[in-house]
């Protein structure tokens, strides 16, 4: 009897997504928004997706997107998502779409915490209010020698490899420079790229990387169980990675709050009181928040822990990788890093030893040009999800409730479009 019922349930269910499948893409192409035409039940597009390694598959998205138009109608399993690539929708999107779909508050809320990334609504906007102090320009600006010192570590080790001769892989030297100013700057920890415990992080954080991307690239593994299942050996070295580097992350946050209620018992007694911001003792990432409170109360741990995670895994890769294809493109166009050798040189002709301030960086204005065309060329985040709580209108075309929503930054970019 039961086994019956079970059935019975199912075959409603399936009858019932089959409908509401049928009645989206009538709306749809009422509209003129195209779709794949061998959408399957359950499982819907998926299969579009499927053998594409971290490389193919924001080729392929592209490669749709060329194909079915700038925006475009897609299921993932049960999910309906409508792939977005036009200016026009944008601004609407971003300003009226404020939740995040399943992707980002079911599956990455399990892997990188609920932190900024993740969480969206009411909380998102606590969490961004007590994060405000951390992104502060006077305290970005404040790091400039961290930046600097880093910046001259790097110039070193890549003369060891400058030969004239061979090539070389610079990712991992520049990866490792960009998680030493993280480390420095979000945790106060100052480190060496030689370090072994810092060796054994980064490794753990590339790992962590590798397998995560490959998995966000095909949705039947979203699911944990089926990641487990289907994936295990890369689900344990994804697991043991992350567990690494959150106990790495609790040593320092348990080290740092010692080191405060120190300075803040020695503060009291000298009446030497500390500014978050525009205050002469510079508090980074970490401080801010072992100080903040949320609703009165001080923040827990596990908050602690999930935003730094999320700065790690948002700051560090993502740099690396701009830096990389700067790099890369200056390497291909030799008459633009003349002249952003020439602009550079102006302004250090008589001082090249000296550190580089604020001030400097603001008279670079062709190093700005070529770092902004880098992000235009390259996107560090080719693509992001938005949910439509409402209806709401862009341009001539409905977008519909409950909808999630794909905006894809390739095709946003692309000269093409302007």
């Amino acid at each position: 009897m039961i086994a019956l019922l079970v059935i019975i349930a199912l075959i409603t269910l399936l009858a019932w997504h089959s409908l509401h499948m049928r009645n989206v893409a009538r709306k749809f192409s009422s509209q003129g928004i195209a779709r794949p035409t061998l959408t399957l039940p359950i499982i819907g597009d998926s299969l579009l997706f499927a053998n594409l390694s971290r490389t193919e598959f924001p080729i392929h998205l592209k490669n749709m997107f060329e194909r079915f138009g700038n925006v475009y109608h897609i299921w993932v399993g049960p999910f309906s998502i409508l792939m977005v690539a036009d200016a026009n929708y944008y601004k609407v999107i971003l300003r009226d779409a404020v939740s995040k779909p399943f992707v980002y508050t079911s599956v990455l809320k399990k892997v990188i915490g609920a932190g900024l990334i993740v969480v969206c609504g009411e909380e998102w906007r606590v969490r961004r209010k007590m994060l405000n102090p951390a992104f502060h320009i006077k305290l970005i600006e404040s790091f400039t020698k961290v930046f600097d010192e880093h910046g001259r570590t790097l110039t070193q080790r890549l003369q060891q490899h400058a030969d004239g001769k061979s090539s070389f892989d610079i990712f991992p030297i520049i990866s490792d420079m960009t998680l030493c100013i993280i480390f420095e700057t979000v945790m106060g920890f100052k480190t060496d790229p030689n370090d072994l415990d810092f060796r054994k992080y980064s490794s753990a954080t590339q790992e962590f990387i590798f397998n995560e991307s490959e998995r966000m690239n095909k949705p039947w593994l979203l699911p944990r169980f089926a990641y487990y299942l289907l994936r295990y050996r890369n689900f344990k070295k994804s697991s043991a990675a992350t567990a690494y580097m959150r106990d790495f992350h609790t040593k320092i946050i348990r080290k740092k709050r010692q080191e405060l209620e120190e300075t803040n018992k020695n503060a009291t007694q000298t009446g030497d009181v500390d500014d978050k911001v525009s205050g002469t003792k510079r508090q980074n990432f970490l401080e801010i928040l072992l100080t903040s409170s949320i609703d009165g109360k001080p923040v827990s741990d596990d908050v602690i822990q999930d935003e730094i995670f999320n700065v790690v895994m948002a700051g560090s890769d993502t740099s690396a990788h701009t830096l990389c294809y700067a790099l890369y493109l200056l390497s291909r166009h030799p008459d633009i890093q003349q002249k952003l050798f020439l602009e550079i040189f102006s302004l250090y002709e008589t001082d090249r030893e000296r550190s580089i301030t604020m001030q400097d960086l603001s008279k670079l204005k062709y190093l700005e040009c070529v770092i902004k065309e880098t992000l235009r060329v390259y996107p560090t985040i080719p693509f992001y999800g938005r949910v439509f709580d409402e209806d709401i209108v862009a341009g001539i075309v409905y977008l519909l409730l409950i909808f999630s929503c794909t905006v894809f930054n390739n095709n946003f970019y692309r000269l093409s479009r302007w």
